[in-house]
């Protein structure tokens, strides 16, 4: 997102429309430095007690005025829980500021022209985080209230910050490593302990792997499980739309709206006839929503052992080819390189990758089609995990095969791996 906005609210320039990047590992400040360098960035900010995330910016120069991030200080002001709000920008447009124990989201701090866009921004969010809340009409988010909590910790620093900061503290280093030399060249002679390449690469693959899951064939079953159990209609209430997310963390989160289809149905029957997981809330009087959470099976895709980009091709994709007349859509993308981030040794230079070590790949994949047909997915999904399933309730009969008032969408990703170079000579 290079789409950084500047309003001038009094004195007080505020930056909306930034880009927040977690912040995952043992260096946050050098992780932010290079995402900074990388993304070629011109202003940035770090977010949370613990440098959780990095907020980057892109500025032309042009205005004298030191910026602020608006998310970042409404972070500030909601340190417990999770937070969001949509902001009046005041032009036509509006922001979606959003905040989990102090940290502004990676989803949020987005520019839109459409509020009903940044309202499904939240309940998306609200997907991930089942106790997401939003302020009163009376606390709700404003421009002068942002303005008037501009401090240090908001301030958007130029790129070349990073930089300075880090001769600051070689120089301190300098300084203070000076009356020691002579004792560090009689040491000199055992020199500094060897990092072991191998080992700090295949540290680096597991951290990567760790994020994601294979769900399989028990994963997948789980899942359409699940999709079946979901009653469509319950106390005089009629199923509309059902959505299931993965989180971060590997659970599920759930949201069903139903609408009121009887007209002796009520809030309180429903409530009496939900199962004891939901959690219910009614935005309107005839439509209700229900959230929980949902676990499944799954393993990190090396233990899966998935076959090659070569073998892929020519087996799964000749198994979901013959279940192809099933479905409405069936989309599998290009392959994508797995790569970990390259650790470094102590003087910050990238260690080799071994050449013998297994490199992975992903392909994103999106299926279409009745609920009835997702059966056929099981026996191919040995090396899938997927993201999103969700399900659409028509009113219309089925046509043919691939048709059905009973749609399903599921979202997810093919593991492979790549064939390893071919030794030099």
């Amino acid at each position: 997102m290079r789409g950084t906005r500047i309003l001038q609210v009094g004195r007080v320039a505020l930056a909306f429309g930034m880009e927040w990047l977690p912040l995952v590992g043992e260096h946050p400040d050098r992780l932010a430095r290079r995402l900074t360098r990388r993304r070629r960035a011109s202003h940035a900010v770090l977010s949370g007690s613990d440098q959780a995330a990095v907020g980057l910016a892109w500025l032309d120069g042009k205005s004298s005025a030191q910026p602020y991030s608006g998310a970042q200080i409404f972070a500030l002001l909601h340190p417990r829980g999770t937070v969001a709000d949509v902001l009046d920008l005041g032009d036509g447009s509006v922001c979606v500021l959003a905040a989990h124990e102090g940290v502004v989201l990676s989803r949020a701090d987005r520019i839109y022209q459409d509020p009903g866009l940044a309202q499904a921004v939240i309940d998306e969010l609200r997907l991930a985080y089942p106790r997401l809340r939003r302020p009163s009409s009376q606390l709700a988010v404003r421009l002068e209230d942002l303005a008037g909590h501009a401090g240090d910790e908001s301030r958007l620093r130029r790129a070349p910050w990073w930089g300075w900061r880090r001769v600051g503290f070689v120089g301190l280093a300098v300084c203070v490593a000076a009356p020691l030399a002579w004792q560090s060249l009689a040491d000199a002679r055992n020199g500094p302990p060897r990092i072991d390449a191998r080992q700090a690469w295949d540290q680096a693959q597991r951290r990567l792997l760790e994020q994601h899951r294979v769900h399989g064939a028990a994963g997948t079953r789980a899942l359409l499980a699940a999709l079946h159990r979901q009653p469509a209609a319950i106390a005089g209430w009629r199923l509309r739309l059902l959505s299931c997310r993965q989180a971060d963390d590997g659970a599920w989160r759930c949201l069903g709206e139903y609408e009121r289809a009887d007209r002796r149905a009520d809030n309180r029957g429903l409530l009496r006839r939900a199962p004891r997981d939901w959690r219910l809330d009614f935005p309107s009087l005839g439509l209700a929503r229900a959230s929980w959470t949902l676990s499944l099976p799954a393993q990190v895709p090396d233990r899966t052992r998935p076959p090659s980009a070569q073998g892929q091709a020519r087996d799964w994709a000749s198994r979901a080819q013959g279940i192809l007349p099933a479905f409405s859509a069936f989309r599998l993308d290009a392959s994508r390189a797995l790569e970990p981030t390259p650790p470094r040794d102590a003087d910050g230079v990238e260690l080799p990758r071994p050449p013998d070590m297994r490199r992975y790949a992903l392909r994103e994949l999106r299926v279409d089609g009745p609920l009835r047909s997702a059966v056929l997915l099981i026996p191919i999904s040995q090396h899938i995990g997927w993201r999103k399933a969700a399900l659409s309730i028509g009113r219309r009969p089925a046509a043919g095969l691939s048709d059905s008032p009973i749609n399903l969408h599921l979202e997810g990703v093919l593991y492979e791996t790549q064939d390893l170079p071919a030794p030099p000579g």
